[in-house]
């Protein structure tokens, strides 16, 4: 403190010197007055920047548990072999969906899908068929909450499952049933009784009528605003006004139109299957603002405009408005997530 004062009364001096003209024997006096106190300094005015820099955001920071979420993968008979580049390894593995019965019964289909251009359809014809994934992970006595979208007759059977061994016991099961012919948002809760990073997430169909499973999302129960709460700790801890993030070609690539609709039609990420987020995180405030709206996880886009329909072209500004000024609550038939 004191070095910082002697700092101030030196400039002070140096600065009053060089702006008076000023004869050799005229002297010169400096009067501080220390009781004299400014308007205060934001907090926020100052930060740390954090980069989408392999899985430090994606697996790190945000708390979903499911990759590809909305089915924009194919679905694959076995798993892909471990990364052996460790260039790509530290970026993180994404998780893909595998099949539970034949090609035929467990397919993307593009006919009615949710967002983007495929739906899960299962097909069971009297056998259980479906998906699951795996390499999630659990912490004993933790809660996890989530949903999932789905579109079928009303006396179709669907269970989704949390597994984390090879017994009959070691899962928990939520079973659905008295479907819509719409897309219908259902909840999804569970409890983990031990930790492992090696639990699976199964979704599967009984019976013999047809389910479409549009988009779903698993997140531990103490997430905030789906964050995770433990590393939102860990930031305030560091005292720092403002995390900005991400930077450099995901703000580039920053589209405001495809965060207008609920966050799960928001339009899907040909670069990855997580959602992109432009966020500043404010944890002395224990808030989120995001740049697009508040509660954004923001995705990429794929961009398909023309070189007469680019980003600043009056047609791309006559769609903007349309949006923004459409009657509120209504949907768009190309809405992504």
């Amino acid at each position: 403190m004191r070095r910082e004062f002697a700092l101030i009364i030196a400039f002070s001096y140096a600065f009053a010197a060089a702006a008076a003209p000023q004869r050799a024997d005229q002297p010169i006096a400096v009067r501080i007055d220390a009781t004299q106190v400014g308007a205060p300094i934001s907090p926020y005015v100052y930060g740390q920047f954090l980069e989408h820099i392999g899985p430090i955001v994606n697996h790190g920071l945000w708390s979903e548990m499911i990759d590809d979420r909305k089915f924009f993968g194919p679905i694959l008979d076995h798993e892909p072999p471990p990364e052996t580049d460790p260039r790509r390894a530290f970026r993180g593995r994404t998780q893909s969906w595998m099949r539970i019965g034949s090609a035929e019964q467990t397919l993307l289909d593009e006919e009615k899908p949710y967002v983007g251009e495929h739906a899960l359809l299962l097909r069971p014809n009297g056998q259980p068929v479906g998906v699951w994934q795996g390499d999630v992970t659990l912490s004993k006595g933790k809660q996890y909450d989530g949903h999932i979208v789905i579109a079928a007759a009303p006396d179709a059977q669907l269970t989704v499952s949390l597994v984390w061994g090879d017994g009959a016991k070691d899962r928990q099961s939520v079973s659905l049933s008295q479907f819509k012919s719409g897309y219908t948002e259902y909840p999804l809760h569970f409890s983990a009784p031990i930790t492992t990073t090696k639990a699976r997430f199964e979704i599967t169909a009984n019976g013999r009528d047809e389910v479409r499973v549009g988009v779903l999302s698993l997140m531990p129960a103490d997430n905030v605003e789906g964050f995770r709460a433990e590393v939102i700790h860990a930031l305030k801890e560091l005292n720092s006004g403002v995390y900005r993030f991400p930077g450099g070609n995901f703000v580039s690539a920053h589209e405001w139109r495809d965060a207008i609709a609920p966050p799960m039609r928001w339009a899907l990420s040909p670069t990855g299957r997580r959602s992109q987020r432009v966020n500043t995180l404010r944890p002395h405030a224990g808030q989120r603002r995001d740049e697009a709206s508040r509660g954004a996880r923001q995705s990429l886009a794929e961009r398909r405009s023309s070189p007469q329909d680019g980003p600043c072209s009056g047609a791309r500004a006559t769609e903007h408005l349309r949006l923004r000024t459409r009657p509120r609550g209504l949907g768009l038939a190309s809405e992504g997530a």
